[in-house]
């Protein structure tokens, strides 16, 4: 028995001791897949089996018994992470959470005036965070923002006059073109330097203000919508923080073969057929001896005898080999690049927080121009006691931009286009002349040795003609928060900004600007030989002075009160702005850079043009100007929120201007929004585990709209002294209006924010209606008040829009490969509702740029309606009267609106794009798809009077009617001469020439690695991430047949490939 008991003993602890041997530690550390922070508190559990949570480092350890298992990984607020480990393959593993696609919580909007929690927001915001901001890599602060807001379109670059990346916040707001831009807000006050002079690595995050309850409190600025933009900032007790980023970005030329010029041949062939026509033969006897290109030149010599038809033939022939495409590709363009340099540091003790930024940016473009900045800014907020503290912001900025090469179709001579088949150097790569505006038979013998050589040398000139603009920024803000009561702040905030900037253009002595005046003014004595310099022998200097000088000085209170089930938050406030903007230009005559002398000129007197003998003065550049803009505004915002469910907000603004009439600074009418919002997930009868965010908002407001060009008192112009009367004159440039006032837009804005199945399926859809009304618009003056003729600008415009904001997100994470994908989907029209102007000819209304017609779009396009060709002489053909029609003036005068083709909006109706992200371990790969349909364009094709006149043709010109059934095929008309303006006109006005601008476009593609500290203990930084990024890729797919970018100006943008370095100490 005894023995027995032993050897049971001996079994127990065999099997204790066996089970002791099979105990393994599982370690591990879980940190944020956004920034690698370490994550404390993380539930880490084994299915069936032990839990624990990280520590302060973000590291656990449990004990398993298995060689497999399966973990668990929660923490709020991150999405769950469900993974297998083989602890026979590894340990030790670092874990990257993801955050949830939405967290009311934690997600805020920054309206300029106050931050607020995204759960108490009642109006339309989108807030683009810095990883999306960075997406897209580039100098410029606002064309990161391209196709990745909400609600935001890009302006086509085909569509100048809004300016570059010019982009729409929920469609035009007024039919003034110029005043269409997005107010810009940066660190709480609006910017009104050069946008170029922000660094896009000093910004945190964009909020876009899209309604009235978001955007009202900003009053007659806000109506095309608010872009906010917060730089980085220091954090109380932060342990310093540094981040060093290099970007090298270059991009190809330009495909300068996209445009599609007339075929050198068939340009030769158009000029034969004139010179035998003996057109411009008269210009042979003008005394201004105006040029004429290399072809007729070679005809000129051979009607004299001077060369023969074989020699003609066979210069003729070799010029039909030329492209001067080909030579603006080899002597003036080349690779792009550009370098971007920032170091940022930033840190924090209990009572400092503080941020310092450097930014480098050294560009040369495919042009050779210059472009070089540097910015400083500096971030302090010190908490004086427990009731004060003190915020100072500092930022400077030092630009200069450099001319370079000219441009493809910056060259044309003074009476026409650059002919296709110009050459800029021989075959061994000497310069060519140009001659632009005299002609080449005449100055090139002209003069005798006694003037300077008066051609112009393309390849050589640039050299000897640069212009530079300086830039200097400072701004400064000081602010004071002073804790009144625990639910009471007030806060007192100065802004000042100064901008120098310097234009300045050097014309050498060897510059052909230089060298044609000095000429034009030379006056030779025909008996003694002495030359007088009118225009003194050395280089011209022009130069311009602009300093701008913004003051922005607000007092605010802020009020937020919790108590029971409620909260009130209440902010209320005065601000007084200023803008003054002064400039001064000047030209000196005989200047001389290296002694800063120059020479005094007479430009009172007129002298004798050498060329022809005609009097005029010596140009005379110089002028000054000065513009001041004050606004003083007062505000006040308020919000409560009942039991986290409901929602109530308001806001009010009154702004008075010296912009405006004094019957509108005097009568009380403020801009003001209402809204609502409802949290049904904080309902108690609401129960959904699928559901993790469901709110519904609604709001509506009035927001403003100004043209600082447009004043409501008499503004008189005042011109330099008369060449006649030598002495000042002056004219009225502005006439009185005592009741302008701003633009108005009202917005309703309806909205739905979802989160479903823990991020599967998140987003938001908003539908928004706006009515825009005192939209500035010319009138003809009332004689009766003694003006015979002018306009005046008055508020008589209306228009109504409405459209669609949505935005869909979903996030799903297998293993460690987490996959993120956003869809955005925007509709939007737009209509005018009244104009008191709509006695439109075809004519009028179809003129280029923008068609304002009471009844359509504020972007619509018109054309004549087109009937095909004649099959007998191959003209274009409209309708005048419901017939078929060749008479083109009566066409063009007398068809009216309703006889007219609507053609459609120049902006999509319907666009936005596809991002997606796939991230495995420390990969990373980020691509966007961009779309805008439902809308149209203009193609280029010929025009026979600019042929004829400039011999700027299309190559449109070889697919021109010839012959009877040619008009089955094409819809060029027929060459016909002399040239019918008003042919030309009909058909460059006809519905044939537009085309949809349906197109899908591949946005970016980014692919980076990102190696942690966590993951490499080697590693001795904290982070760093190399990437690859490519921008403008190119279009997928297009609805036009033609071939063409329907976004493109002239030449498409070049492809942008970017390596991209970022490291965090």
């Amino acid at each position: 028995m005894r023995n027995l008991v032993f050897l049971f003993l001996v079994i127990i602890i065999a099997l204790g001791h066996h089970a002791n041997a099979q105990q393994i530690e599982l370690r591990g550390r879980v940190i944020s897949a956004t920034d690698q922070t370490p994550l404390a508190g993380v539930t880490v559990k084994i299915a069936n089996g032990a839990a624990g949570t990280t520590n302060a480092k973000g590291e656990f350890k449990l004990v398993v018994t298995a060689q497999k298992n399966k973990l668990s990984i929660s923490l709020i607020g991150y999405q769950t992470l469900m993974v297998t480990i083989d602890l026979a393959q590894k340990n030790d593993e670092v874990f990257l959470l993801q955050p949830t696609i939405i967290n009311l919580n934690e997600v805020t909007i920054t309206t300029g005036y106050e931050i607020v929690p995204k759960e108490r927001v009642t109006g339309s915001f989108t807030v683009i965070d810095n990883k999306t901001y960075n997406q897209q890599i580039g100098t410029g602060v606002l064309e990161r923002l391209r196709f990745i807001t909400n609600g935001v379109a890009p302006v086509a670059d085909r569509i100048t006059i809004l300016g570059d990346n010019a982009m729409l916040i929920r469609g035009m707001s007024t039919l003034t073109q110029n005043i269409q831009r997005p107010l810009v807000i940066v660190d709480n006050f609006e910017y009104q330097g050069d946008y170029n002079n922000i660094n896009p690595n000093d910004i945190e995050s964009v909020s876009f203000l899209k309604d009235a309850a978001a955007g009202s409190i900003w009053g007659a600025k806000a109506a095309n919508g608010v872009i906010v933009l917060t730089t980085k900032k220091g954090k109380y007790g932060q342990p310093l923080k540094i981040n060093f980023t290099s970007n090298l970005s270059t991009a190809a030329p330009p495909d300068l073969y996209y445009d599609k010029p007339i075929a050198a041949a068939d340009l030769i062939a158009v000029e034969q057929f004139l010179f035998a026509q003996k057109y411009r033969f008269t210009d042979t006897a003008r005394s201004t001896h105006p040029p004429f290109s290399q072809v007729y030149e070679l005809l000129f010599k051979q009607k004299a005898g001077q060369i023969t038809s074989a020699a003609v033939a066979d210069e003729l022939r070799k010029l039909s080999t030329k492209d001067v495409r080909a030579d603006f590709a080899n002597y003036f363009y080349q690779q792009e690049i550009n370098q971007q340099y920032a170091l940022s540091l930033s840190g924090g003790s209990p009572v400092m927080a503080w941020n310092l930024s450097l930014g480098v940016d050294r560009n040369k473009s495919n042009l050779a121009a210059t472009y070089n900045r540097n910015t400083l800014r500096f971030g302090n907020q010190i908490q004086l006691n427990k009731a004060l503290a003190l915020n100072l912001d500092i930022a400077f900025t030092n630009g200069y931009n450099g001319s370079g090469k000219p441009a493809y179709g910056s060259i044309s001579p003074t009476n026409g286009a650059l002919p296709v088949y110009s050459s800029f150097a021989d075959v061994n790569g000497n310069a060519l002349p140009l001659y632009t505006n005299y002609r080449q038979g005449y100055i090139d013998n002209l003069g005798a040795g006694k003037l300077l050589d008066w051609r112009y040398y393309p390849l050589e000139d640039y050299k000897y003609a640069t212009t530079v603009n300086r830039i200097n920024e400072l701004n400064a803000t000081i602010g004071l928060n002073y804790t009144i009561l625990p639910a009471l702040k007030a806060a007192v905030n100065y802004r000042i900004a100064r901008q120098w900037s310097g234009l300045s253009t050097l014309n050498a002595e060897q510059s052909y600007l230089t060298r044609n005046l000095i000429n034009t003014f030379t006056q030779v004595n025909t008996i003694t030989g002495l030359v007088n310099y009118k225009v003194p022998r050395g280089d011209i200097y022009d130069h311009t002075d602009e300093v701008m000088t913004a003051q922005n000085l607000r007092a605010q209170l802020n009020y937020d009160k919790h108590w029971g089930l409620g909260e009130l938050h209440v902010l209320a406030g005065t601000e007084w702005s200023e803008r003054l903007l002064s400039s001064n230009t000047q030209r000196l005559y005989g200047y001389d850079a290296e002694m800063l002398g120059f020479t005094p000129v007479d430009v009172i007197n007129t002298y004798p043009s050498y060329m022809s003998g005609s009097l005029t003065n010596i140009p005379y550049l110089d002028s000054r100007g000065e513009l001041n803009n004050r606004f003083t505004s007062y505000y006040a915002n308020a919000a409560y929120t009942f039991d986290k469910r409901y929602t109530l907000s308001a806001s009010a603004r009154r702004d008075a201007s010296n912009l405006f009439g004094v019957a509108t600074n005097d009568r009380w009418e403020p801009f003001w929004s209402v809204g609502a919002s409802w949290n049904v997930l904080q309902e108690k009868w609401f129960k959904s585990a699928a559901i993790q965010e469901l709110k519904l908002r609604a709001s509506y407001g009035k927001q403003g709209n100004v043209d600082p060009k447009k004043v409501a008192v008499t503004t008189i112009a005042y011109g330099n002294n008369s060449i006649y009367t030598q002495t000042p004159w002056s004219q009225v440039a502005n006439y009185p209006n005592p009741d302008l006032k701003w633009e108005q837009v009202g917005m309703l804005n309806l909205g739905i924010d979802f989160n479903a199945w823990k991020g599967k399926l998140s987003g938001s859809i908003e539908y928004y209606t706006k009515k825009m009304s005192d939209l500035y618009a010319l009138v003809a003056i009332d004689r009766t008040t003694g003006i015979s003729s002018g306009t005046v600008t008055r508020n008589i415009g209306q228009a109504k829009g409405h459209g669609w904001d949505i935005e869909l997100k979903t996030s799903h994470q297998i293993g460690q490969l987490n996959w993120n994908a956003d869809l955005i989907l925007n509709t939007y029209t737009d209509r005018i509702t009244k104009l008191n102007q709509n006695n439109f000819t075809g004519r009028e209304v179809m003129a280029t740029g923008f068609s304002i017609v009471e009844g359509y779009s504020l972007s619509s396009l018109f054309a004549f309606k087109w009937a095909g060709l004649d099959p007998q002489t191959g003209d274009p053909m409209g309708y005048l009267n419901g017939q078929v029609s060749k008479d083109y003036s009566a066409i063009l005068t007398t068809t009216k609106l309703a006889d007219a083709t609507y053609i459609g909006s120049q902006f999509p109706k319907l666009f936005g794009s596809l991002g997606s992200s796939w991230r495995y371990k420390g990969f990373e790969l980020t691509a966007r798809l961009s779309y805008k349909f439902a809308y149209f364009f203009k193609r280029n094709s010929i025009d026979y009077g600019a042929l004829v006149t400039q011999l700027g043709g299309h190559a449109d010109y070889a697919k021109r009617w010839q012959k009877s059934g040619d008009e089955l095929y094409t819809n060029v008309p027929s060459f016909v001469y002399p040239v019918i303006a008003v042919r030309d006109e009909f058909y460059r006005n006809s519905a044939v020439l537009f085309e949809k601008g349906d197109h899908i476009r591949l946005q970016y593609l980014n692919l980076s690695y990102t190696l942690n500290q966590s993951a490499y203990k080697w590693l001795p930084i904290k982070a760093v991430r190399l990437g690859i990024a490519a921008n403008k890729l190119g279009i997928i797919w297009k609805a036009n047949k033609a071939g063409l970018d329907p976004e493109a100006n002239t030449i498409p943008r070049s492809q942008n490939i970017t390596a991209a370095l970022n490291i965090n100490f």
